[in-house]
């Protein structure tokens, strides 16, 4: 008799330590996939997410570009005509081009006039260290595309 308990005590203790790795097997190689899994979702809802703000800015080069054409409004960037900013440049209109808010400044980087769409705040300043990079791309010949 004792050897036939020690016999079935040594199988079942083979039987938990078999049944125990392979649910630590079984374990990490879920762990694993799940991992992997979670990581390519986080990819594509990443890529998404660029491929909506290109989009975005897309639709802003756009409106801004249309915009930079009209004579009326380059020679408001020049003389700062407050006529024209008071006829054509509505919160209403910012609002209805998709912007929360539109300043212009002249080559020195000084403010000319700013406006915000409704329930945004209308005053803006750039901050000192960004005049010299807005006074490079002004200074810029336009390229037309």
């Amino acid at each position: 008799m004792r050897l036939r308990l020690k016999v079935v005590c040594g199988v079942l203790l083979l039987s938990i330590l078999l049944g125990g790795l392979g649910l630590w097997m079984l374990r990490a190689s879920v762990a694993a996939s799940h991992l992997e899994l979670e990581q390519r979702a986080a990819r594509e809802h990443f890529v998404r997410l660029l491929q909506t703000l290109d989009d975005e800015l897309a639709l802003r080069d756009r409106v801004l570009r249309e915009w930079s054409i009209w004579p009326d409004f380059y020679q408001f960037a020049e003389d700062g005509n407050r006529q024209f900013a008071e006829r054509n440049l509505s919160a209403q209109s910012i609002a209805n081009s998709s912007l929360n808010w539109l300043g212009f400044y002249d080559l020195q980087g000084r403010p000319l006039h700013s406006i915000g769409a409704p329930g945004q705040a209308v005053e803006l300043r750039l901050p000192h260290d960004l005049s010299p990079a807005v006074q490079t791309q002004l200074s810029r010949p336009a390229i037309d595309t």
